[in-house]
């Protein structure tokens, strides 16, 4: 595909974004088809059309049909935006992306180095741009990398997402190295089956050009992603508790609300207290460890700051203590990531252990019951309560959640009032774990977009109560 962007102002798949000199990028969608608004594309300025199915063609119009316009798009917009940061770090897995590009920013920031993270959170560190996509769209992600390089920074962490894997967005993203943290149920809604969100996933390592791979080597899907790897050439870095990782976490001990970490890595052997709760941070750590690794720093100059790192917001934060109980807040959504929350907080739970969650409308339904079982499975107490249903009705989506739960859990339907009660119900050292939203700061009910932090909200019920 050649085009000659000397006179191109830009480029979008939006025909109402268009202005004179755009290409436009014809897309078909789940529930629109950018063919169906060539015409009006055409009408705002457009000189070139990207297209996969046969158009009527207008006179002065350059067509170029191509066999996938997503493809295409991701080749163009690396073109029009040419720059891109020396080290690009990626990140795959269906838990821990945000955790994992917010340690390496948390890292690299201690060490004086300039970075950004692209993620569920946003663009944010050293340059920040708000996004409310996981991986941003194919030209916002080119556009924003660009960026990056124009104030003078030179490492990027990306959350890949599979859906944006899927979509080709990172497709000529130039990766210096790529992690997969973990594997578990998520996003049925979008992929047809595990097998095809696994694939989805896997894709990402044939994606990047010759580099580092770090794997998580406990994992059932090592030996498959290991094998995968080597085969597209690259060279990987493994992490975990087995004895013959690059990065073993030898032990694990609980002090307090603290860790204390025993590693081998390499040559390096010795020990480090940790600000964050769960063996699960433990392992995104060590992901992004062998990350930055992958970037050429060295561990003896990594391990010394690790102390100081604190959890990524929203994510197994302990936002209080009330009635000498921990709260908690942390945005696992998906049944592996609730299971591995709670599984983390029994560990650091002296007494009981409470937890509040939902789930979101529109998504996934056949995760609801399993979050259910999970929940009863693993807390003394279960409060199940809205998230955000959006267009669903919030009582079938708690009825489906009830369904893989026993008599432990009892509903509450406002989120606020369960919140509420689960506090007041707080003896000493048990732990509250309030799941689902992390750091978000809405919650939608039908098409209403309401202000909602559960952080603010633990707060002001506690504030309320003195």
């Amino acid at each position: 595909m050649e085009i000659d962007l000397k006179e191109v102002t830009g480029i979008t798949i939006d025909s109402r974004e268009v202005k004179p000199g755009f290409i436009f990028v014809a897309i078909k969608g789940v529930a629109q088809d950018g063919h169906d608004y060539v015409t009006q594309a055409i009408a705002n300025g457009a000189k070139t059309i990207l297209h996969q199915y046969d158009l009527k063609k207008e006179v002065g119009i350059n067509y170029i049909q191509v066999l996938d316009p997503r493809i295409a798009l991701s080749e163009l917009a690396a073109k029009f935006y040419p720059k891109q940061p020396k080290n690009i770090l990626g990140i795959t897995g269906t838990s821990g992306k945000s955790s994992i590009v917010h340690f390496i920013r948390e890292i690299l920031k201690l060490m004086g180095k300039k970075s950004v993270s692209i993620g569920t959170l946003g663009v944010i560190g050293d340059y920040e741009v708000k996004s409310n996509l996981t991986t941003p769209a194919t030209i916002d992600l080119h556009n924003t990398l660009q960026e990056i390089v124009e104030h003078d920074i030179d490492y990027t962490a990306i959350e890949c997402s599979s859906h944006g894997i899927d979509q080709h967005r990172l497709t000529s993203v130039n990766f210096t190295a790529c992690g997969f943290s973990n594997f578990s149920h998520d996003h049925l809604d979008y992929h047809n089956d595990m097998a095809e969100y696994f694939q989805a996933k896997k894709r990402l390592f044939s994606i990047m050009k010759l580099g580092y791979v770090v794997l998580n080597m406990d994992i059932p899907e090592y030996e498959e992603l290991y094998n995968y790897c080597l085969e597209q050439g690259h060279k990987a870095i493994s992490y975990g508790k087995n004895p013959a990782a690059n990065i073993i976490i030898e032990s694990i001990e609980r002090e307090g609300l603290e860790q204390k970490v025993t590693w081998i890595i390499d040559d390096f052997y010795g020990q480090t207290k940790l600000n964050l709760v769960g063996e699960f941070q433990v392992y995104n750590l060590a992901c992004a460890i062998g990350l930055i690794m992958s970037s050429g720093i060295e561990i003896e100059n990594i391990m010394p700051l690790l102390p100081q790192i604190n959890n990524v917001p929203g994510r197994m934060e302990l936002v209080s203590t009330h009635n000498k109980a921990g709260i908690f807040v942390d945005y696992a959504h998906k049944p592996e990531a609730l299971a591995q929350a709670l599984q983390n907080l029994r560990n650091n739970t002296d007494q009981k252990l409470w937890v509040i969650f939902g789930c979101g409308g529109d998504r996934d339904q056949t995760k609801r019951s399993i979050m259910g079982e999970i929940a009863c499975k693993y807390a003394d107490h279960v409060i199940i309560t809205d998230d955000n249903p959006r267009s669903e009705d919030p009582a079938s989506i708690r009825s489906a959640i009830l369904k893989g739960c026993d008599d432990k859990a009892q509903e509450i339907e406002s989120r606020e009032e369960a919140i509420s009660f689960a506090i007041s119900k707080l003896q000493p050292r048990d732990n509250l774990l309030i799941a689902g939203k992390g750091h978000e700061n809405y919650q939608i009910i039908g098409n209403e977009i309401m202000e909602f932090n559960d952080k603010e909200k633990v707060r002001e019920i506690l504030q309320l109560s003195k």
